[in-house]
């Protein structure tokens, strides 16, 4: 059997994406794209070719492996929409996970959903919009200024 432990080791070596990856596109100058499956709690998988810009998920140590965990990823689709997936992971109640996935038309309504909240972001959302703001222009121009953890 597998634990939360070994399998949050296992997201770390891969990259932290809740999704699979199969092929690539050759442009050296922006991130390769790649045909993503994503789940969703409730929903067929959501399949689309994009980007990964950025993911990250919680850090814990050996002695809170039973300790419920979030992991978070944004892509850029080949159209230019967003898409913020989210998996959070259920320890506690034996073991299961909750998939979301929050599309994005444009960069400037991605900042907003942040804008949203009052208080600063995550550092989990924090890190995955560094990630992504190094690799995307429109990220960076739409997030001048945004207040980071």
């Amino acid at each position: 059997m597998t634990t939360t432990a070994s399998r949050r080791r296992t997201a770390a070596a891969s990259g932290a994406s809740p999704v699979q990856h199969t092929a690539q596109n050759t442009s050296p100058e922006a991130p390769p794209c790649q045909y993503h499956r994503l789940p969703r709690h409730g929903k067929p998988d959501l399949f689309f070719s994009g980007c990964l810009l950025g993911g990250a998920w919680e850090h814990a140590s050996p002695a809170e492996a039973d300790r419920n965990w979030w992991e978070i990823a944004l892509y850029k689709t080949s159209v230019g929409a967003y898409l913020l997936a989210s998996t959070y992971h259920v320890v506690e109640e034996g073991d299961r996970t909750t998939s979301t996935v929050i599309a994005f038309c444009e960069a400037k309504s991605l900042r907003e959903f942040f804008d949203i909240n009052d208080g600063p972001v995550s550092e989990l959302a924090g890190s995955i919009l560094l990630q992504a703001m190094a690799k995307d222009h429109s990220l960076r121009a739409a997030f001048a200024g945004f207040t980071m953890p």
